[in-house]
């Protein structure tokens, strides 16, 4: 799932003391810029202690489309009744309201273009959820 609200709130919060409760909105993505969603991995790294980075565009495709090479996350074709389903790898909401953030700066997904291959540069000012991956050495 994409970062939520409550989520980013509690990890900025509680990288600089004690954390808040969580509005009505809580559950919903946070929508942000690049740098944010960065800066948000930054933090839930450095409270967790594993380093969690913005998945590749590469691993953003393949935890969307799985290892069948399909069109969109819940199969080949685009009825809408599947956009809430998990990828084959069991990954949820990837084509929510916001598009993703990829490492290299571009958005995923969406509902504008559900397509995994619809991947688009954004300028600083874009906005899209934070879906965090851990890194790997």
């Amino acid at each position: 799932m994409p970062v939520s609200r409550a989520a980013a709130a509690w990890a900025t919060a509680a990288s600089q003391g004690p954390v808040g409760t969580a509005g009505t909105d809580a559950e919903e993505p946070l929508p942000c810029t690049r740098a944010e969603a960065e800066d948000l991995c930054a933090a839930l790294t450095s409270i967790e202690g594993v380093e969690l980075r913005l998945p590749s565009s590469e691993e953003w495709e393949m935890a969307a489309r799985g290892p069948d090479g399909r069109l969109f996350p819940w199969g080949n074709s685009m009825r809408d009744d599947g956009a809430s389903r998990a990828s084959p790898w069991g990954v949820e909401k990837l084509v929510a309201s916001l598009p993703q953030w990829a490492r290299e700066g571009l958005l995923c997904g969406g509902r504008e273009q559900p397509l995994c291959s619809s991947r688009r540069e954004a300028d600083a000012t874009a906005a899209g959820a934070v879906r965090w991956v851990l890194a790997t050495p």
